[in-house]
């Protein structure tokens, strides 16, 4: 979905209207669009042996269509939207095989006091280029006749920021895309990568894998569910898979839904991934009694 910006799915029901199973579309082979009616219709080019394709409108009730930001008809790729920074990637990645091609040498010049003839100079030119291409002796050792003296320069500022390029394009992607650079490795020490995974993690659930988690939760109860479907069920994401190692969240999650009465010992347990212990009592909500309403130990004598 966030490649193309839009996710599709062919809802199949059955004669009762029921939902019994959903079908991924490409999206690369779906086409919404707005008919004279303005209701909303999709067509659906489904490729077919021998190279045949064939054309099906689809109504909106037979699609589940989850987009990402776009103009609320058809969601657009994030590709798209970064479309300048993967360029400039791109240009960063032709100059940098440029450079390493050639041997991935500095720029250098060859100095003489003599003047040459133009025949000279070609010749020149072509004994230094087969040494230099020979893949045997790259990084080796030049032989120069006749007086000539090889001056290296300094590496430019461009080659020398070709590291730093490559790693500020990985993160650039990886911002479009909402991954945490530790998650991709690109942290600077090996510390940061173990001791800050677990509120890399966190704040990944808060900032970016949530909001696209309730996007997806949104568009499967308002497209799937009747109005009274929910009213009795709700669409959510089980990010316990997700927290699995982090253990102290999940265990201040446990102790929480234990107290307030929201899970019993078994559902706790089920979420640390413990086993589960026989016997009603470990099914049963329970509470802590020390609360009591406010007022409700007020001496009904003194209130004149």
């Amino acid at each position: 979905m966030l490649i193309h910006g839009n996710g599709y799915a062919r809802v199949t029901r059955n004669g009762r209207g029921q939902i019994v199973s959903l079908w991924s579309l490409p999206a690369i082979q779906m086409t919404p669009y707005l008919d004279q009616d303005t209701t909303l219709r999709y067509l659906y080019k489904e490729p077919k042996p021998l190279g045949v394709q064939y054309d099906t409108v689809l109504n909106d009730s037979e699609v589940l269509h989850i987009r990402d930001m776009g103009n609320g008809l058809v969601g657009m790729s994030r590709i798209a939207y970064a479309a300048s920074s993967f360029g400039i990637g791109s240009a960063q990645d032709d100059y940098t095989k440029g450079f390493f091609t050639g041997g991935g040498n500095p720029r250098s010049v060859v100095e003489t006091d003599q003047l040459l003839t133009p025949e000279q100079r070609e010749i020149f030119k072509t004994n230094l280029g087969s040494q230099m291409a020979d893949t045997e002796t790259r990084g080796g050792t030049v032989l120069l006749e006749a007086g000539f003296k090889y001056k290296q320069t300094q590496l430019s500022m461009s080659d020398m920021q070709t590291l730093a390029a490559r790693k500020y394009q990985v993160e650039d992607i990886a911002r479009w895309f909402g991954v945490p650079l530790m998650l991709m490795g690109m942290s600077e020490t090996a510390k940061d990568r173990t001791d800050g995974v677990e509120s890399a993690i966190r704040g990944w659930l808060m900032t970016d894998l949530g909001p696209l988690m309730t996007k997806i939760e949104n568009a499967l109860t308002v497209q799937l569910l009747t109005p009274a479907e929910r009213r009795r069920f709700k669409v959510r994401f089980d990010i316990t898979q997700i927290l699995k190692h982090d253990v102290t969240t999940l265990m201040n999650i446990a102790e929480k839904g234990r107290r307030n009465g929201i899970m019993s010992i078994n559902e706790c347990r089920d979420m640390i991934h413990l086993p589960r212990k026989d016997g009603a009592q470990y099914d049963e909500l329970a509470q802590q009694a020390q609360m009591v309403n406010v007022g409700a130990n007020e001496d009904p004598a003194n209130e004149k």
